[in-house]
């Protein structure tokens, strides 16, 4: 792929202190401010999410931050006839793909801590407490995924998304209303009285191996958590898309929660229908306060990716007020997870 690299005049003169910066304004200074060229797309897009993160003209939601960064593929890449390129933008911070203190998992998308991503993925984030208030994420960390597909990935066969999600809808009816599977763990630090190891608890404390004291959970874990369970649900899309595919694997696979959201009337008796409580949201439930997507297409070829992503919940509308992904289906028929939102393209290459 040949990777182009514009000059500075394009769009005109900008200070970098102007207001009211437009996508080519904030492009263009871009451009003035790294006079040398890239070595390939993943250099350049780091590069310019750095900058349009911290736009607060150009970067005020989620979805605003990743249409900005089309103008990216538009002038840098748009000649490559091979790929497809895919822009996520969502809050969280580098860790929060792992269990929590509390052992809540915000974000997961399968990959093992201090691995390498696949090739075909590259990260900026724009960690918690900087301070900047051009943030849609309220400083609470902030990432900006470029993700590169091949185009023949259209000749492979995709699943069926509307199969899939009446799977995992079904698969976890009370997903939203139940705690972390594995709330109750004493080697991250969470001791349940149920547990065998656990022995000799008060209200704060249990022993395990001997006397070493670990917090007491009980209470905590029989809490609802539909937040901090991204890692479970993102394993029930892997499960169905896998027996659908033969066990081909994904492109991409992440469930996004938002971080530190909770029902306002959490209770442990939650579980229970007839129980009415956990009816007062305190997280945002739409997919456009979840994540903001983008497609870049080589439109001078054939190309059916469209039918190799599925977005939950892409907004319904895909007329000049909606969303490039809005399909019609969406997650309102099925409603399986409230807080949390996933995006997969499948099969990988």
């Amino acid at each position: 792929m040949k990777f182009h690299y514009l000059s500075a005049f394009f769009f005109g003169d900008v200070s970098a202190n102007s207001t009211n910066e437009t996508s080519a304004d904030l492009y263009n200074r871009f451009l003035r401010e790294n006079s040398s060229p890239f070595k390939g797309w993943k250099e350049g897009f780091v590069a310019f999410a750095e900058y349009v993160a911290k736009s607060a003209d150009n970067c005020g939601t989620l979805q605003q931050c990743a249409d900005t960064m089309q103008i990216f593929f538009e002038e840098s890449v748009a000649s490559d006839p091979t790929n497809n390129f895919m822009t996520l933008v969502y809050c969280g911070a580098e860790t929060d793909h792992i269990p929590d203190a509390n052992g809540n998992v915000w974000w997961y998308d399968h990959y093992q801590i201090d691995t390498d991503l696949p090739y075909w993925i590259v990260d900026y984030v724009k960690s918690p407490g900087s301070g900047q208030t051009a943030d849609p994420c309220n400083d609470q960390g902030m990432y900006f995924r470029g993700v590169e597909i091949d185009i023949s990935i259209s000749q492979q066969a995709s699943p069926d998304w509307r199969h899939l999600k009446w799977d995992v809808a079904h698969s976890d009816p009370m997903f939203d209303y139940t705690p972390h599977p594995d709330c109750c763990n004493s080697r991250q630090g969470r001791c349940c009285e149920s547990d065998p190891k656990c022995t000799a608890c008060n209200s704060s404390n249990c022993e395990v191996d001997g006397g070493d004291l670990v917090p007491n959970f009980t209470n905590h874990c029989k809490l609802p958590n539909p937040c901090g369970k991204a890692d479970v649900m993102q394993s029930m899309w892997r499960t169905d898309i896998q027996e659908q595919l033969y066990g081909k694997d994904t492109h991409v696979l992440m469930t996004i929660c938002q971080k530190d959201g909770k029902w306002e009337d959490e209770n442990a008796s939650c579980s229970d229908p007839h129980s009415q409580k956990c009816k007062i949201p305190a997280f945002k439930s739409l997919g456009k306060d979840q994540m903001g997507f983008r497609l870049f297409e080589p439109t001078q070829f054939s190309n059916s990716i469209w039918d190799h992503i599925e977005w939950d919940k892409a907004p319904r509308e895909t007329n000049e007020n909606g969303h490039q992904m809005g399909d019609g289906d969406g997650w309102m028929p099925l409603q399986f997870s409230q807080c949390c939102t996933t995006i997969v393209i499948a099969p990988q290459i």
